[in-house]
């Protein structure tokens, strides 16, 4: 579909200040009484979508880090000692998982497994703690900078996730209060 018959929202480009279309309405509706009760939503809940939106858009973003690195690793044909991979790919999995289940737990605003999620980052530093310092499998230096690469990457993605999980948190108990 040709980007000018795109829906509004759907649409990737970004203005001058990097925002995209769906944060701007986020922050007029929360910034506008009149928007954010059009869109049935009250401020405070607008300001956690723009969130939500910002954190979703900086795990798209480390994902296509991840994608990209995975796809420099296979085309330089590098040998990877499989403890190292083994590693990286739990590693993903959980991170991975953590930002499906804090999606979820947000939208659905069920903070039970909230905590769990926020207690996978910490996994993961334990996990990367057994190939801290990545070990060196190659002279290429190319291949130890696409593993590091990908393992901020996967950092990334959990810790965002976390910061999901802990916006859960936060706006189940708003809407309990308020």
């Amino acid at each position: 579909m040709p980007p000018s018959s795109r829906p509004r929202a759907y649409t990737t480009q970004r203005t001058a200040a990097g925002d995209t279309p769906t944060r701007m309405r986020a922050r007029s509706a929360a910034i506008s009484p009149s928007l954010s009760n059009q869109l049935k939503r009250d401020q405070l809940d607008c300001l956690d979508f723009q969130t939500l939106v910002h954190r979703i858009e900086r795990i798209a973003d480390h994902n296509t880090n991840v994608a990209k690195g995975v796809i420099a690793l296979i085309e330089s044909k590098m040998d990877i000692p499989e403890d190292l991979m083994s590693i990286l790919i739990s590693a993903a999995e959980i991170a991975f998982t953590s930002y499906d289940l804090s999606v979820q737990a947000f939208f659905s605003k069920d903070e039970s497994s909230t905590n769990e999620i926020i207690d996978k980052e910490e996994e993961i530093e334990e996990l990367f703690k057994k190939i801290t310092p990545l070990p060196l499998f190659s002279e290429e230096t190319s291949a130890l900078f696409h593993m590091i690469f990908i393992r901020e990457s996967i950092k990334k993605i959990c810790h965002y996730a976390a910061d999901i999980a802990e916006l859960t948190i936060d706006r189940t108990y708003k809407s309990q209060i308020y």
